[in-house]
């Protein structure tokens, strides 16, 4: 890729974490945002977090703990050696 090229980040589900445990050693983006809205789903439930003015982002988290409730802040941290960029312009 070429430095100021526009690209589309792909977030892959799983690498989408609350507290992660290795985020000293291991790097990691934090997104923070409202939640919006949350779905539980089994093993997982799906978070909506309003993130800017007009923007939201959509995580699916395992249920390994409680969800936080709807207006709370929460931070979500991205392991940025999963994320998936694709260059515009690509027709992919």
């Amino acid at each position: 890729m070429e430095p100021n090229q526009r690209v589309t980040v792909v977030v892959r589900p799983e690498i989408a974490k609350i507290n992660p445990a290795d985020s000293r050693t291991h790097p990691y983006h934090k997104i923070r945002g409202l939640v919006q809205q949350r779905v539980f789903s089994g093993q997982q439930y799906r978070i909506q977090l309003k993130i800017g003015h007009n923007q939201t982002m959509t995580f699916d988290l395992p249920n390994t703990d409680s969800p936080p409730d709807m207006g709370h802040r929460l931070d979500i941290w991205i392991d940025v050696g999963g994320l998936i960029l694709i260059k515009e312009g690509n027709g992919a």
